[in-house]
């Protein structure tokens, strides 16, 4: 058996694997019988063929050719079945199979004449002495004549009708008849090529029984054109075919050269040819085959400078470039729908992005907006498929009952490709095509081009969303800004001023260009200084009254806090300040002030009337008996104790009286509070015990050193301590506590004092009957008192002496539970360590 023999063999045996597999897998049946019984019939030739081939006698050779000849009358009647299989996908194989009747009686009667003598007399076998390369040689008879004439015919009607079809069909159809002319013409040139030119060119006809491989090659381009899913234009596939055909010309011709160069060079310099001239060849093909590449691709779109092609590359410039360019959704998509339009040679393009449980058009706008709902087959598909669906090759693939039905929605929707626009995975909208002005299918190239267009299309949507949101987040920001009725100025990392709000600008009397991109210390004191400080420690200010010097005829009163802000990372972003005008605020106060002043000098002027009236009735009453009853000794004794007691009485109220409205100013000096705690109770000590009050010290600041006046706060706690022993008739516990807590209100006093608001608490409670909430809100007035003794100065003469040393006093109370009060005092700033 010569080689020749084992081309035919193993033509036969891929021909019959590659229809078989192609049937097998592929559910379109109708046409996949129709290749099927083309690729039966070329089988059968072949084998008929080989037979002839490898055949020893005259006899078996003749029958050999007799059948193949019967076989190959068949082969248009196949290409007929097959060309109404693509036409009419929906025919049954009967149905072609009817349509054919009249070619298949014709087949019948030539294939019948094939087997007699009348088409073929005998083989006449070669001479062994003449070569291996000489074959039998033919006999015909009168029939051969008939059988040209038949064959010429139907394959020239054949052609006729595929030239027709190819032009009146569109979509896949039209791509399928491509292939199939397509591989007719491939088949013919591969087979003249085995069986008449190499032969008259070389004088040998070694190759002319390898003709039948021309069988396989046409199988491969039906296989591809029918059954493949992610299919080419034929004008595609002939350019790239022709460039690699020169890429291949090119190099053969380039590594003989070069190895013929190197073996004259080295026969001259007197060397032996071995490996050298092919390892040299060799390398230069390597280097040359990616420029030799470029360059037969370029020569090859010259000679195809006709054929429709789509430059993917000019198309994702276009739109990588229009996005970049816009901010909006409608006009990306609008601008991104004419792109496609005139690249793709559509005339409609629908954008769907997803709004909620549904994917609402956006493009092109119109009054009936399509929404297709995220659960429905084709959105379904869409997020599973990562590749663009296109209708036509939809139908070459195995579908299941969900994906059918997108093919129907998508049919339903005239859209020939639908293209998923991708997100993080994700599926956030789709585009979808109409079929293509020109007839051509969405190929290969284009399907790749779409996806990748459309995932610049997702990510530029996304910007496209975070800008907007981005702006609509600061328009509305600065539309807060603008209408508080607070002052906001902040500043970033580097102290440079960012936002002024309107508010700020009115009470600091400056534009925002005087002020935004400026250094922190442009502000005037003291907001410049606490904005930075905020800045620096990150210790937040709260509700610090403050003066303010900006240029005005009055000083502007502001409260101000600050705080530091962050990033999501908890880096400080820079410092904010939120102030506002309190100046009115205070006007309001001093007059309130004035006016309580006012009506407490009627209400001291009652109680002092009321309080000395009483000793000086005494007075009168003894002095007017005085002159009558001078001579008795008994009289004059009380009389003497009862005057000295009355005034006694009278100067004490006066005092007290002169303390509430003159305070004495405090002497601060270093001093511990537990200290003067503990003497203060010690004073009451007796009072206490005598009316059963338990007294509990739960000091819980390591520290107490503070700057106050330790004889007038003595004073203050003895007050609060009578006071909550009046509380507890029938006796009770009276508990004192300390502690250091964060109190911005507390106002600092003396150098050294702590400017972050840090306090000494201390808690006098007890468990008496408490105080109503009527009467709390008066309990620190001149002269109130619930109690049947007492002025009712002593709370308000404590309340004077806390304020004076920079304190605050709160109170609790809730009736018949108790009452305690939080007397907060400054402590002073402990000095840094070097």
């Amino acid at each position: 058996m010569t080689a020749a023999h084992l081309f035919v063999l193993l033509s036969v045996v891929v021909n019959l694997v590659y229809g078989i597999m192609v049937y097998l897998t592929n559910p379109r049946r109708s046409a996949n019988q129709q290749f099927l019984t083309l690729t039966l019939v070329l089988g059968a030739w072949m084998a008929c063929v080989w037979n002839a081939l490898n055949a020893r006698t005259p006899e078996v050779a003749t029958i050999g050719v007799r059948w193949a000849s019967a076989f190959a009358q068949l082969v248009p009647t196949a290409f007929f079945l097959l060309r109404i299989a693509i036409i009419r996908p929906d025919l049954s194989w009967s149905g072609g199979v009817r349509r054919a009747l009249p070619l298949l009686l014709v087949n019948a009667a030539i294939g019948v004449m094939c087997l007699t003598p009348f088409y073929l007399h005998t083989m006449v076998m070669p001479d062994a002495a003449t070569g291996a390369d000489d074959v039998a040689q033919p006999k015909y008879g009168p029939g051969i004549a008939i059988f040209i004439f038949y064959y010429l015919t139907a394959l020239g009607w054949l052609i006729t009708l595929y030239i027709r079809d190819a032009r009146q069909a569109r979509g896949i159809q039209r791509t399928e008849i491509q292939y199939v002319l397509l591989a007719c013409g491939a088949c013919l040139f591969t087979g003249t090529t085995l069986a008449l030119v190499i032969p008259v060119l070389t004088g040998s006809y070694r190759t002319a029984p390898m003709a039948p491989l021309c069988a396989v090659v046409l199988n491969a381009i039906l296989a591809y054109g029918i059954a493949t899913q992610r299919i080419m234009g034929v004008a595609l596939v002939l350019r790239r075919a022709t460039a690699y055909a020169l890429l291949a010309v090119y190099l053969s011709l380039l590594y003989a050269a070069v190895a013929w160069f190197a073996t004259r060079v080295l026969q001259l310099a007197g060397g032996t040819p071995d490996f050298w001239p092919g390892l040299l060849a060799a390398l230069t093909v390597a280097f040359s085959v990616v420029p030799a590449n470029g360059r037969m691709q370029r020569i090859a779109n010259r000679l195809f400078i006709n054929a429709p092609t789509l430059d993917g590359g000019l198309m994702v410039g276009q739109i990588t470039q229009a996005l970049q360019s816009l901010s909006t959704t409608d006009d990306m998509a609008r601008h991104f729908a004419n792109i496609v339009s005139q690249n793709l040679d559509t005339d409609r393009v629908l954008i769907l992005v997803g709004d909620d449980a549904d994917f609402v058009e956006v493009h092109p706008a119109t009054e009936s907006t399509l929404r297709i709902g995220a659960a429905s087959p084709l959105a379904l598909m869409l997020a599973a498929e990562a590749l663009p669906l296109v209708a036509d090759t939809l139908g070459r693939r195995q579908l299941l009952p969900g994906q059918a039905d997108a093919l129907d929605q998508m049919r339903s929707l005239s859209a020939a490709a639908a293209v998923g626009i991708r997100l993080k995975n994700r599926l956030s909208g789709f585009v979808l095509l109409g079929p293509r002005l020109s007839g051509r299918i969405y190929g290969a190239p284009e399907t790749d081009a779409l996806r990748f267009v459309c995932g610049e299309l997702a990510v530029a949507m996304e910007n496209s969303r975070l800008f907007t949101e981005t702006r609509n987040s600061r328009i509305y920001n600065d539309i807060l800004l603008d209408n508080l009725g607070t002052g906001v100025i902040a500043m970033d990392r580097q102290q440079i001023i960012t936002v002024i709000n309107r508010d700020a600008q009115r009470i600091l009397g400056r534009q925002p260009h005087n002020l935004i991109g400026k250094p922190c210390d442009t502000l005037p004191s003291p907001l410049g200084p606490i904005l930075k400080d905020t800045l620096d420690t990150g210790v937040r200010h709260a509700d610090e009254e403050v003066r303010l010097d900006v240029g005005a005829k009055d000083p502007i009163f502001v409260r101000v806090g600050g705080s530091v802000f962050h990033s999501h990372t908890g880096e400080p972003l820079g410092a904010l300040i939120v102030f506002h005008d309190v100046t009115r605020l205070k006007h309001l106060q001093t007059q309130i002030r004035r006016s309580d002043r006012l009506a407490s000098m009627g209400t001291l002027s009652a109680g002092m009337a009321h309080e000395i009236k009483n000793p000086l009735v005494t007075i009168k009453t003894f002095t007017q008996l005085l002159p009558d009853r001078y001579d008795d000794p008994e009289f004059r004794d009380s009389f003497l104790s009862l005057m000295t007691e009355e005034v006694r009485r009278i100067d004490t109220l006066v005092n007290q009286l002169l303390t509430f409205a003159r305070p004495s100013k405090p002497t601060l000096a270093p001093m511990h509070l537990h200290t003067v705690v503990d003497d203060s109770l010690r004073l009451v000590a007796q009072q206490l015990e005598q009316h059963h009050v338990i007294v509990t010290r739960e000091y819980h600041c390591a520290e107490d050193m503070m700057m106050g006046d330790a004889d007038l706060l003595s004073q203050a706690l003895v007050n609060f301590f009578l006071n909550a022993q009046d509380a507890m008739p029938g006796g009770g516990t009276l508990r004192v506590t300390t502690s250091v807590v964060q109190n911005s209100r507390v106002r600092a006093r003396g150098a050294g004092a702590s400017s972050a608001g840090t306090a000494l608490l201390l808690r006098i409670e007890d468990n008496g009957v408490g105080i109503s909430e009527d009467d709390l809100a008066h309990i620190f007035d001149p002269f109130f008192t619930t109690k049947s003794h007492g002025t009712g100065l002593g709370l308000a003469v404590a309340h004077g002496i806390v304020e004076e040393q920079g304190g605050m006093i709160d109170v609790q109370s809730q009736t018949g539970s108790g009452t305690a009060f939080l007397i907060s005092l400054p402590l002073p700033e402990k000095p840094e360590s070097a």
